[in-house]
């Protein structure tokens, strides 16, 4: 087997991870933008954005800028949802 002593926990992990992506990836593309421009715009460095792209592994921070520039919410990047719409709270004035 390739995984030895691996848990819930860390499956849940790899999981997550493999489907953060093409997420990420998909978003990129439907802006017409290469990785570099990308990077630059959500302000991460293009390594990290080449990292997140194709092994998924994102830090929060880089999950936030993300989710920022992309105008999308963190569990969509997460594919935790398939709702792109930020929820904004109304404000009572």
């Amino acid at each position: 087997p390739i995984f030895t002593n691996i848990g819930t926990a860390d499956i849940i992990i790899l999981e997550v991870i493999v489907m953060i992506y093409p997420r990420v990836k998909e978003l990129r593309l439907e802006k017409g933008l290469t990785q570099r421009q990308a990077a630059r715009a959500a302000g991460v460095s293009l390594s990290a954005y080449r990292r997140m792209e194709t092994t998924g592994h994102i830090y929060d921070y880089e999950l936030v800028q993300l989710s920022i520039f992309y105008d999308v919410p963190t569990d969509y990047i997460l594919n935790r949802t398939d709702q792109r719409e930020i929820h904004r709270a109304r404000s009572a004035i």
